[in-house]
């Protein structure tokens, strides 16, 4: 699904992965000049936990939840020579 991006502007895509090691993976695709990877936790847990997940919990705690983030590049290029960005998000909630 076309999603707006964390800083605001632009827009993303991004997709539920099926994946047993965690409660959710979120793969985000796109280009962007803010980067994909958000700089704190909590604003990833706000961004996309709950497009995906809709019975997580509301706000996100460091002490009993956990987001680890994996960055990439694909191998496509866009119509103005850029690589195409991925991040692979995994909430533990």
């Amino acid at each position: 699904m076309k999603i707006k991006h964390w800083a605001g502007y632009g827009c993303v895509t991004a997709e539920r992965v099926k994946d047993g090691d965690c409660k959710l993976h979120v793969r985000v695709i796109g280009n962007h000049e803010q980067g994909l990877r958000t700089r704190w936790n909590d604003t990833a847990y706000d961004w996309l936990v709950h497009r995906f997940d809709k019975s997580a919990p509301e706000r996100y705690d460091p002490t009993k939840m956990g987001v680890i983030i994996e960055e990439g590049f694909t191998s496509e290029r866009n119509e103005y020579g850029n690589y195409t960005e991925q991040c692979d998000y995994f909430f533990i909630y």
